[in-house]
Order: structure tokens, then sequence, then C-alpha cells
């Protein structure tokens, strides 16, 4: 019975002392309010001007060589001498790696001696043909197997000597001297890294606002490279939901290296003269957006028309004018006509 009488006691306690809390409560809250009515509500306020609005937009994307090109085996043999090694710098026409001229299997002597004879045997006719002996006729023939016989030595020499198609960097070496190969076997890789390029997925918000050669950039760690859009797709790709769009990259002091993910940045649209404010100050954004203005010490709802949107920021195209004043702290607490305390 005794501890039933200290429950029943404590459980009054607490009632009481929480209606006391609820009553204090409700007193601060009616003193706030009186407070208000008789100094105003205590808010900031900023004049409304004109400024720059600008959106930019990141997407993360791998950076790769703008051109690559990977030089396979033509012929089956061993390979005598490698002039490169991955890192190495070549210029186009460079002998990357050399076959032996001497293997009988790989048709140099005969292709070489079929050349010569051809050779000499157009140039017997050529004197034929100015004495008048033959024909131009049986001079052409006789000039065809020169070339035929030319185009087959050229060809053999190709495959011989397998050179840099332009400028570049060896990016892959994966066989060695003395290795037996096959045709088709990849023999180096070569690409040109002071370009670079890199894919971007832009949603259909986005893509309006990008064009052909618009300026973008590039960072990856403390490197940051410039470039310009090269391609914009005209088609959303269906399984991405979204458009392809290239960008190429200037990388002439080789920073950056392939392969890695960077952030690429785009600037999509820049205006000189708008009004623009913080999202935050916008009230009811997804149904009839509004603000809150100072107008001869008062609150005024001012209803708001939205336009482009950038990363902290909203254009405003109609609904507000230059000079007036936007209450920028305190909104959340104010209401229509209730009477402002302007603070510094």
């Amino acid at each position: 019975m005794y501890k039933k009488y200290i429950l029943l006691s404590l459980a009054v306690l607490l009632l009481a002392t929480g209606c006391s809390k609820k009553n204090e409560n409700k007193i601060e809250a009616k003193s706030l309010e009186a407070t208000y009515r008789e100094n105003g509500v205590p808010v900031r306020v900023e004049s409304i001007t004109k400024d720059e609005f600008t959106k930019f937009q990141t997407y993360y994307s791998e950076i790769m060589p703008n051109k690559r090109t990977v030089l396979y085996a033509k012929m089956e043999d061993r390979i005598s001498k490698i002039n490169a090694k991955p890192g190495d710098y070549v210029s186009k026409g460079t002998k990357v790696i050399e076959f032996p001229e001497d293997n009988t299997r790989n048709g140099i002597q005969e292709t070489q001696a079929n050349y010569d004879f051809a050779l000499n045997n157009m140039n017997r006719m050529k004197e034929l043909l100015n004495s008048g002996a033959i024909s131009q006729q049986e001079y052409d023939g006789i000039e065809t197997q020169y070339k035929q016989a030319k185009a087959s030595l050229d060809y053999i020499d190709n495959i011989l000597d397998v050179t840099a198609p332009y400028n570049g960097y060896i990016t892959e070496l994966p066989v060695s001297e003395n290795d037996h190969v096959f045709i088709d076997d990849p023999l180096f890789a070569i690409a040109d890294l002071s370009k670079l390029k890199s894919t971007i997925w832009v949603n259909e918000n986005d893509i309006e606002f990008i064009k052909k050669n618009m300026e973008a950039t590039a960072t990856w760690k403390d490197y940051t490279i410039s470039g310009k859009v090269t391609n914009v797709s005209l088609t959303m790709d269906s399984q991405r939901r979204a458009f392809r769009v290239e960008i190429v990259f200037d990388n002439t002091e080789m920073n950056f290296k392939t392969g890695v993910t960077a952030e690429i940045n785009l600037q999509l649209y820049k205006k000189t003269s708008v009004i623009n404010i913080p999202y935050t100050m916008i009230r009811s954004i997804e149904s009839t957006p509004f603000v809150w203005i100072a107008e001869d010490n008062k609150a005024v709802k001012r209803e708001i028309t939205l336009g482009l949107t950038g990363k902290d920021k909203i254009e405003i195209t109609s609904g507000l004018q230059e000079g007036e004043l936007l209450i920028s702290e305190g909104y959340h607490i104010v209401s229509e006509n209730d009477k402002l305390k302007i603070m510094d």
C-alpha cells in the first residue's frame, strides 16, 4: 500500500511539472507575440540587385587519349630488333619493331628480285619505245608489271619495319626481341597524349545548353586542363537515358595521366544582368513560390516566377524589382502585414 502511494505521488508530481512547463511555453509564446506586435518581428533585409548569373555542371568521367593505335604483326616471324620502350616519344615514321630481312620465309629476297627484274625490263622497254621499236601499248604493259612489283616490295618493307603512324608515346609493348610472333599478334600501342578526350552523359534538362566548341575543364588531383566540346549526340541513349557528349582537352604540359577519373566542368549558361536569389529564401517552391518583401516596415508576401537554376541560386523572371527589400533572415517567422524590426 505504501509503494502504491509513492508511485501515485510521483505520477501526480510529473503531471504537474509537465503542465507547468506547457503553461510556461504558452506564456513565453504569448510574450514573444506581444513583443513582436509592439516592436516588430526582427529580420534582416537586402536590396534586390541584378547580378551575373551562371550555372556550372559537374560530371565525372574517365580520361583517355584522343588518338590511340595498336599495331599488329602482318607476318609470322622472329622479331630481330626493338627500337623503343614504353613511355618513349617517337616521331611519325620511326622504326619501332624490325623483322629480319634474310629470312627466306618472309619472301623479301624473291620480292626484291622480282622488283629488280621489272625495273630493268621497264628501262629497256623505254629505250625501245623511244626508238620506235615497240608500241606505247606494249610499254604500258611492262610499266604496269613494274608498278605491281614495286607495290609488293613496299608492302614487304612495311611489314618488315613496323613504324609509328604518327607522333606519339609508346604506351604498350607486349613483345621482346627474338620473340616469335604470328599474324595479328599485337606488337605495340602508340597514343597522342598531347590531346586527351572524355565522354560525359548529359540529362535531357541540360543537353539543350551544351553546344559544339563550348569550353570545358578537367581536374585531376592538382592539375586542370582546358578543352572544348567536339561532339553532341542528337539522340538520347535508350539505356542510359542521357545524351553522349565528347570533349577534347589540351595536355601540352603532359600532367594528366590516361585512365584516371577526372572532374569535368561545363558552364551551361551565363547571364550578365538578372535577379537571382538563394533557394532558401523561396517559400512553397513546389506549389506557388513566393518570398517576403519589406514594405513600409511590414512583411508583404510576393509571388514570383522562377527561371533557370544555378548551383545555389535561382533566376527570378518576374515578381521582383531592383531596389526592393528582400527579407533575407527571419523570413520563416513572419506573416502577412507583420510589423518588422529591421536589424543591421
